[in-house]
C-alpha cells in the first residue's frame, strides 16, 4: 500500500484526449491547495405502511453525475522563447476567452503575449482534457472547461491566477502509455525562465472625462461703493420686479421680487436668499469680499449652464442705488479627461464565463451531462488604496469627480492595471477602455482608505471589447559559465 503526497502533484493540460506533443500539451505548475472531485446526486425511495409486520425499508439509486469540479492556482510566468512571449498558462487562458484553437485568441509575438475576448461570443468553449499525475495513481479529466479566473493583487504576494473549472468525467488511468496519459517527451514543461511577478511593483492608471465644472453666472457689484448683507436694493413701495433664469438649456423661468408696504426695506442678503430658495435648478453664493452673488448650475460637465436675463430688477437696483450692478458674461461647463494617479493596496479581478452544465434525467440509468453553455461574460474586480488627498489625480479626487457626476448614467473610466510596473519587465497588463466605477466607499482604519469596485463594459451590448490582456516576459541575458 502507498501513500500519495500532494507534493508531488503534476499537472498536464492537453487540447486533444489522445496523440500527446509538445504543441498540444502543457504541464502546469499549480500550488498547495489544488482540489478536484466529482459527486453524483442520488435518490431515496422508501416504504412504511401500518401492520403487525410492517416493511420499512428503503433503497438509494444513483440518478446523475454531477460536473466534476477543479479548483487550482498558477503563478503568472511569462518567458521568451524563440522570440516570442509566451506563458505556461496560456492554454488555460484560450479555453477561458473562447473556442478556437491555441493561438486564436491568444496571440504570441515578438512583443508580447496578448489575449482578447474578441472569440468569446460563443455558446460552448474549447474542451480541455487534463491529468493529475500523483505518482503512484494518475488521473483524467475529460472536456475540462475554464469557468472563471481571479486575479489578486495582494501586494505582499507573487502575482497568481485562481482557476476555477468543470469537466464532463474523471477517471482514473490504470494502464500508463503514450495514448492515454501524457509521458516525457509528449508534453511541453515550463521552462526555468519562466519568470514570477512581484505584485508590489503593480501600478494602475485610471483616466476619463471628469474632470468637470460647473455652468455659472456672476452678479458683479464690483463697481459699488458699499455691499453688505444690509445694504438695501432700493427698491420701491408694493412693486414687483422681474428677471428670468434658464438652467441647462431649459426653457427660462421668470421669477418676481415683490417689495412691501415700506420702500426701500429689501437688502443684498435678501436678494440672495431668494434665489437660493427659488432656484431649484443652481447653488447661490456670496462673497461680501468679491462683491459678486454666484449662480451655478447644480449640473456638472458640458451642457451645465446658468443664463440670467434681467426683466427690471437689476436695471432697478443699478439706477436706484449706488451698488451699480453688472450681469457678468455665462460661463458653461466643461468636461475634460483627467489622469488620476492612485497607488493601490490591494485589490482583484473576476472574469466569470457563468457556465451551466446540462445533464439528461432519464429512468433507470446514471446520467452524465451532455455539455455546457456560456451564460453572461462578466468582468468586475475592486481596487483598495490609501485616501490621498490634496492633489488634483489623487483618490480624494475621484471620489469628488464621481459624486459631482452622480446623474451620469454610466461613468466609463480608462482603467488599465499593471502586474508588476507598467514599464517592468516580466509584466502582465489588463486594459479596460471602458470600465464603469462605482462611487468608492471609505474604511476607517489607522489610515482611512477607500475601496472602489468596477466592471469591464463593452462599448456596445454585443461588443467583445471589454478587456484585452498582454503579457510582457523579460528578455533573458546571456550568461557566460568559465570552468575554475
Amino acid at each position: 500500500m502507498s501513500f500519495n503526497l500532494q507534493r508531488d502533484a503534476k499537472v498536464y493540460v492537453s487540447t486533444v484526449p489522445t496523440g500527446f506533443t509538445p504543441a498540444n500539451t502543457f504541464e502546469v505548475r499549480v500550488m498547495s491547495g489544488f482540489s478536484f472531485n466529482q459527486t453524483t446526486e442520488t435518490a431515496d425511495v422508501s416504504v412504511d405502511e401500518a401492520g403487525a409486520t410492517p416493511s420499512r425499508g428503503q433503497k438509494r439509486f444513483n440518478t446523475k453525475l454531477n460536473p466534476s469540479d477543479l479548483k487550482f492556482e498558477t503563478y503568472i510566468r511569462p518567458y521568451m522563447e524563440g522570440g516570442k512571449h509566451n506563458a505556461p498558462e496560456q492554454i488555460l487562458w484560450e479555453a477561458l476567452v473562447g473556442d478556437g484553437a491555441l493561438g486564436t485568441n491568444t496571440v504570441s509575438n515578438a512583443n508580447k503575449l496578448a489575449i482578447d475576448f474578441d472569440g468569446s461570443n460563443v455558446h460552448e468553449l474549447a474542451k480541455l482534457y487534463m491529468f493529475v499525475d500523483y505518482g503512484n495513481i494518475k488521473y483524467r479529466i475529460d472536456e475540462v472547461v475554464m469557468s472563471k479566473v481571479r486575479v489578486g493583487f495582494d501586494i505582499q504576494n507573487i502575482a497568481m491566477l485562481e482557476w476555477n473549472a468543470n469537466g464532463k468525467i474523471m477517471k482514473e488511468v490504470s494502464v500508463i502509455n503514450a495514448n492515454t496519459f501524457p509521458t516525457a517527451g509528449k508534453f511541453k514543461p515550463v521552462p526555468d525562465c519562466a519568470g514570477f511577478i512581484k505584485n508590489k511593483l503593480s501600478t494602475i492608471a485610471v483616466s476619463g472625462a471628469y474632470n468637470k465644472t460647473q455652468g455659472c453666472q456672476v452678479l458683479n457689484f464690483g463697481g459699488s461703493t458699499t455691499f453688505t448683507a444690509s445694504t438695501p436694493l432700493g427698491l420701491a413701495a408694493n412693486t414687483s420686479y422681474t428677471f428670468t433664469v434658464a438652467c441647462d438649456g431649459q426653457l427660462p423661468v421668470t421669477y418676481t421680487l415683490t417689495e412691501g408696504a415700506i420702500g426701500n426695506t429689501l437688502t443684498v442678503e435678501d436678494l440672495a436668499e431668494f434665489l437660493a430658495a427659488n432656484l431649484c435648478c443652481a447653488t447661490v453664493s456670496v462673497d461680501f469680499t468679491a462683491k459678486t452673488i454666484t449662480v451655478c448650475s447644480k449640473l456638472y460637465g458640458t451642457g451645465s449652464s446658468v443664463s440670467i436675463v434681467d426683466g427690471n430688477l437689476f436695471s432697478t437696483i443699478d439706477a436706484g442705488t449706488n451698488l451699480a450692478v453688472i450681469i457678468n458674461a455665462a460661463t458653461a461647463g466643461t468636461t475634460a479627461t483627467r489622469t488620476y494617479n492612485i497607488p493601490i493596496t490591494g485589490g482583484e479581478i473576476n472574469i466569470d464565463n457563468n457556465v451551466t452544465f446540462l445533464t439528461p434525467e432519464e429512468l433507470g440509468v446514471v446520467n452524465l451531462p451532455i455539455g455546457h453553455f456560456t451564460g453572461i461574460r462578466s468582468i468586475t474586480g475592486n481596487l483598495t488604496a490609501y485616501l490621498r488627498s490634496g492633489s488634483n489625480n489623487d483618490a480624494a479626487q475621484l471620489i469628488k469627480d464621481l459624486y459631482n457626476s452622480v446623474n451620469d448614467t454610466t461613468a466609463e473610466f480608462s482603467l488599465a492595471i499593471h502586474i508588476g510596473g507598467v514599464g517592468n519587465t516580466p509584466r502582465v497588463s489588463m486594459a479596460m477602455p471602458t470600465a464603469h466605477i462605482s462611487i468608492p466607499t471609505i474604511d476607517t482604519q489607522d489610515v482611512i482608505s477607500t475601496s472602489f469596485d468596477f466592471m469591464a463594459v463593452p462599448t456596445d451590448l454585443d461588443a467583445t471589447n471589454e478587456m484585452t490582456i498582454e503579457y510582457v516576459a523579460a528578455v533573458p541575458t546571456a550568461a557566460l559559465l568559465v570552468s575554475p
